[in-house]
């Protein structure tokens, strides 16, 4: 799928949104979860669009339970990211 069919958002989505976003557009869910792929990787132009796309917010981090120094080392890594969206994708769309 390209890279340009689901062009970067003008802000991050928040996790309520890009979990709305996956679980309403199965076209978006596989876009992003082939990125999150990537950017596991090391792809490093996956890696930059999984960070365009979704930027979770502090309160929504902290109301997992994490502390804010927790959400803040979270919000500095790709991975924690991809975690948060491969979980909104599997649920969504579990494998048969």
């Amino acid at each position: 799928m390209p890279n340009d069919q689901f062009p970067a958002p003008a802000k991050p989505y928040s996790l309520k949104e890009i979990v709305k976003k996956i679980t309403t557009d199965p076209g978006y869910a596989n876009f992003i979860h082939d990125q999150v792929s990537a950017a596991r990787s090391g792809n490093a132009s996956a890696i930059a669009i999984v960070k365009a796309h979704f930027q979770p917010g502090m309160s929504e981090l902290t109301a997992f339970g994490l502390s804010e120094d927790q959400a803040t080392a979270l919000l500095k890594c790709t991975d924690p990211r991809s975690h948060l969206l491969d979980f909104a994708y599997y649920v969504a769309y579990p494998p048969p």
